[in-house]
């Protein structure tokens, strides 16, 4: 396959790799982990991102299990672990997801609002990730309103209204949970590599 794999998604999965493993430490160090190492990243490999490239900087950041082991070890003996989650899919995220799909059926603006604040409240999504979630539940209710408000309004806008509002929460729902199952994928590799 060689360099069919573009630099973007290199770093990006590297950074999932990366957020996974870094499960045992608290959320603001996991954060910074992870946050540190796309400026690093980005810092070296500038805007041509070439595959190849990409995969000399990622090399030289080492396995994402050495840069938590090291992180962690920052924090001293006496900073608790957390038991290894057996699943990326706590209840608030099931919650999350679930209100962001669907709640805007059962309670349309109030179950994907109670979905968007249940996401941010998760540390299992970095704050980018719940802010583009947040952008894509919002983003068509915005534009609806600018395409009422500019033609004037009608039939059509409530009867957009009516399908919109209730699926506004649909998209980041898919979003959030594709990033999980990622997540849990990376989970996945790693332990069965660590078992190996």
């Amino acid at each position: 396959m060689g360099d069919a794999v573009s630099g973007d998604r290199l770093v990006s999965e590297y950074l999932s790799q990366l957020h996974a493993a870094a499960w045992v430490l608290p959320a603001d160090r996991r954060t910074a982990l992870v946050d540190g190492a796309r400026h690093r990243l980005y810092a070296e490999i500038g805007d041509d991102a070439d595959p190849a490239r990409t995969r000399s900087v990622i090399a030289s950041l080492g396995p994402p299990e050495d840069a938590v082991r090291r992180e962690a070890e920052t924090l001293g003996p006496s900073a608790p672990v957390a038991p290894r989650p057996l699943s990326v899919w706590g209840s608030r995220e099931v919650a999350a997801v679930l209100l962001l799909a669907i709640g805007g059926l059962a309670l349309p603006v109030v179950g994907p609002v109670v979905g968007l604040a249940l996401a941010w409240m998760s540390d299992r999504w970095t704050t980018a990730e719940r802010l583009v979630a947040t952008m894509l539940a919002v983003a068509p209710l915005v534009l609806l309103a600018i395409a009422s408000a500019a033609l004037g309004g009608g039939r059509w806008i409530i009867t957009l209204v009516t399908l919109l509002v209730p699926l506004a929460g649909l998209v980041p729902a898919c979003y959030l949970a594709v990033l999980l199952r990622r997540q849990a994928a990376a989970m996945t590799v790693h332990g069965s590599d660590q078992a190996g």
